[in-house]
């Protein structure tokens, strides 16, 4: 029952609307394009496979095989984690995990709560919770940063965090295509279990 929160016209009026944008699009805008499309059913468990590679498929319960050719989407190097009090980074690679434990304040152009906000039409949800939970992973991906205005280019991706009242500014490239790094969490570097 795909058009149970949607109008078929409206998802229809949708459609139109991004096939008239096509001759002016990249293809990453045109893949995040989709997302929203199927986005807009409002279902957690319909989503479109973004061509990720490993590091950057965090979007579902089972992984999915990553693009044969084409067009890649990549992953920067840390995970993040909505808390009550912000957006925190949970992982990262080991060359960044002075970044762990950090509360972002800007992803790109934005606050981290506007960048969340620019990113909500492509993802995949059906209630708050899922959104909260599958939103962050979502802002690991230049390409969806940059398609949704979080960004003003695929590559670079500055990014602001705070911690013990602190600021600092940090500019992070995608990861490499490949295989799944190795990932440093709080745990590692707190010295908790």
């Amino acid at each position: 029952h795909p058009f149970g929160v949607i109008a078929r016209a409206d998802f229809d009026k949708a459609v139109a609307e991004l096939r008239e944008r096509l001759p002016i699009l990249a293809d990453h805008e045109i893949i995040v394009g989709m997302a929203r499309l199927v986005a807009l059913l409002r279902d957690g468990h319909s989503r479109l496979s973004l061509p990720a590679g490993p590091s950057a498929d965090s979007q579902s319960h089972t992984p999915t095989a990553g693009p044969k050719e084409g067009v890649t989407f990549h992953a920067l190097p840390l995970r993040f984690y909505l808390f009550s009090d912000g957006l925190h980074v949970q992982g990262a690679t080991s060359d960044r995990r002075d970044l762990v434990g950090g509360k972002v304040v800007r992803i790109g152009t934005m606050t981290a709560e506007a960048a969340l906000e620019a990113i909500r039409p492509a993802v995949h949800y059906d209630s708050e919770m899922w959104f909260k939970l599958v939103g962050p992973q979502y802002l690991r991906i230049p390409e969806i940063l940059h398609s949704c205005g979080v960004t003003a280019a695929v590559g670079e991706t500055p990014l602001v965090l705070e911690r013990e009242g602190q600021s600092q500014t940090v500019v992070l490239e995608p990861l490499p295509s490949g295989p799944e790094p190795a990932w440093v969490t709080w745990s590692d570097v707190s010295g908790t279990a």
